[in-house]
């Protein structure tokens, strides 16, 4: 979600996960094993259990599947405060000693008279007074500030705080962000303003405030003749996106259209589209798919408990563009107690080799050379975590077989400078000549720029993209044989 996307090629993966721990006293304590899980000799995770302690008749239940949201700061205060109804005390992880990586991990959390989070933290063997704390501030049960710090160097230090404006009504007006500089002060780096026709978002304006120039970002907000929400335009200064809603004649959002703007020809041109189906007003299935045929398509398929009424499995599945089906990918589901209080999420890797789930660590067939990937961060996930350990997609790339493979065309390729202000020297050598596309994406797999090229032994452009704010791109050179990717940074 808001993890930057890695790319890792010759299946070399380095797993980021923030270590947690725990001391915490609990009415009730149920244990479920995590067995830990390794693809192509490298770790995915490592923990070995997971225990959830519920106090004073709180409960969790496992947030349903959703199919539309918006774009603005009311999914981040959700997610600060760890609102997916799961309202433990304390969450504790147990990983492999053998690892010498891992600690006895927890999260925990303490309650007002009304039930709000008023502090939630993170503790560790090594640092029993805490690793993080965030504090959370209400003014009638509405959350109106949060403050986080973090213990480093032996002493806390103040990390980021959030400050929250309602109107008369309770809508969320404006939002202020705050990070600490070197002297350990509070900065405003980003405000977020929201406006209202009626009871509806219709615009927020993002602006984040730095040394060379403010970046400002407007969203606009789009409903039908029902009132329910059409459509999100986004704005900044290099570029312009869409989302797209439809639904069926029962509102039910049945797709999903990503959209950007040619700046070159003024239009709307298609990225990607999601589509779903329903069974009893549920999310039965999810489909990802783009334009191009060559391009990533994921499916999901939901499962439920009939007693919990909410998510309790899906199944993530890759499109083969060799045999042209979906095959299975991995595995999520959920784990409750005999209370049905939710205890964890975990997920399981499809074993091509052996056609089937792993619940132990496996190996495919595949050689690290004829892999690659692209991933978010991925480990076991609990909805209330931090963002930076909750799993999120990922995608893998399957090249065709080397039996099946068609020869590669190209000689070399190069871009340079890399990293650029946005002035970039591309030159490609052919083995033989055919025709070809060029594409540039965002790390959002968003296409950005594509052009069509004639059949050259050589290949020789500067790509002017100075208007691309600064960050990771990919450049993709591609025709009916051949995709060849290279990450590349733009930095002003």
């Amino acid at each position: 979600m808001y993890l930057s996307k890695i790319l890792i090629t010759k299946a070399t993966f380095i797993l980021s996960v923030l270590l947690l721990p725990f001391t915490s006293i609990a009415q009730q304590s149920v244990q479920y094993m995590v067995l830990s899980q390794i693809y192509k000799g490298k770790i995915l995770r490592q923990f070995d259990s997971c225990k959830v302690y519920y106090s004073n008749n709180r409960t969790g239940i496992a947030q349903p599947v959703t199919t539309t949201e918006r774009d603005d700061y009311f999914s981040k205060i959700n997610s600060s405060l760890g609102m997916q109804q799961i309202h433990y005390d304390s969450l504790v992880y147990i990983s492999q000693p053998s690892s010498n990586i891992f600690d006895i991990t927890s999260f925990y959390k303490y309650y007002d008279n009304n039930n709000n989070v008023v502090e939630e933290g993170i503790k560790s063997t090594k640092l029993p007074g805490g690793y993080t704390k965030t504090f959370y501030t209400y003014s009638n049960n509405r959350l109106v500030s949060s403050y986080e710090i973090h213990f480093v160097n032996g002493s806390w230090n103040n990390f980021h705080k959030d400050s929250i404006v309602y109107d008369n009504s309770g809508k969320i007006v404006k939002t202020f962000f705050y990070n600490t500089d070197n002297q350990n002060t509070w900065v405003l780096y980003k405000q977020t303003n929201n406006t209202y026709v009626g009871n509806n978002l219709s615009k927020t304006v993002n602006i984040t405030y730095n040394a060379i120039a403010n970046t400002i970002i407007n969203i606009f907000y789009y409903y039908n003749q029902n009132n329910v929400l059409d459509s999100t335009i986004r704005v900044n200064q290099f570029d312009t996106s869409k989302v797209h809603y439809k639904y069926n004649l029962n509102g039910q959002n049945i797709a999903k259209d990503y959209l950007y703007k040619d700046l070159q020809t003024n239009t709307w041109q298609l990225s990607r589209s999601t589509i779903y189906t329903y069974s009893n007003n549920k999310v039965l299935t999810e489909e990802t798919i783009r334009p191009n045929p060559n391009t990533f398509r994921l499916d999901k398929k939901y499962f439920y408990d009939s007693k919990l009424n909410t998510k309790d499995t899906s199944i993530c599945l890759m499109w083969d563009n060799n045999q042209q089906q979906y095959n299975n990918y991995v595995r999520t589901y959920n784990v409750y107690d005999a209370g049905n209080n939710f205890m964890y999420q975990t997920r399981d890797l499809w074993d091509p080799k052996n056609n089937s789930w792993a619940t132990s660590p496996f190996s495919d067939s595949l050689s690290e050379a004829d892999t690659s990937w692209v991933f978010y961060h991925y480990n076991i996930f609990i909805p209330p975590a931090p963002p930076a350990i909750n799993g999120s997609p990922m995608q893998r790339a399957r090249p065709t077989a080397i039996a099946n493979r068609k020869e590669n065309i190209i000689n070399s390729i190069s871009l340079s400078p890399n990293p650029s202000a946005g002035i970039f020297n591309l030159n490609i050598g052919f083995k033989q000549p055919e025709d070809f596309v060029i594409a540039i994406y965002n790390m959002q797999g968003q296409l950005l720029r594509q052009y069509g090229e004639k059949a050259t032994n050589s290949y020789n452009k500067q790509l002017p993209l100075v208007d691309l704010p600064n960050g990771q791109y990919f450049l993709e050179v591609r025709n009916s044989n051949i995709r060849e990717v290279k990450p590349f940074s733009i930095n002003k």
